[in-house]
């Protein structure tokens, strides 16, 4: 093998609730220490997920948008909508908040180790 091993989970999962308006608070995301983490991240949803992410409950709603063609860069995660994937976040993100393109969505959070 190339180094390349499966997800294999170590934390807690999150549910989170998403809609096409702004999301009212962020899920304190328990298990990151201070390093990267890995989350497995399934949009169980039709529409397209953005994820935002942050310090404090604030920065992480702030970041759940919607991005606009000519509008200023924003500091969120797409998802696509039926799919499963995993990133890595740094320490630093510590909340996370769910927005959609349009209606309503779950997105599934697993934090774990590898791809």
């Amino acid at each position: 093998m190339d180094g390349f091993r499966s997800f294999r989970p170590e934390g807690p999962c999150y549910a989170l609730s998403a809609s096409n308006a702004a999301p009212l608070g962020a899920t304190l995301l328990l298990g990151m220490s201070g390093g990267d983490a890995t989350f497995l991240i399934d949009n169980v949803s039709g529409p397209r997920a953005f994820l935002g992410f942050g310090m404090t409950s604030d920065a992480a709603v702030a970041n759940a948008e919607v991005p606009v063609p000519g509008g200023n860069g924003i500091n969120c995660l797409p998802v696509a909508g039926g799919t499963i994937q995993t990133f890595t976040f740094t320490g630093q993100a510590t909340f996370v908040a769910a927005r959609t393109a349009g209606g309503a969505g779950t997105i599934y959070l697993a934090l774990g180790d590898g791809v």
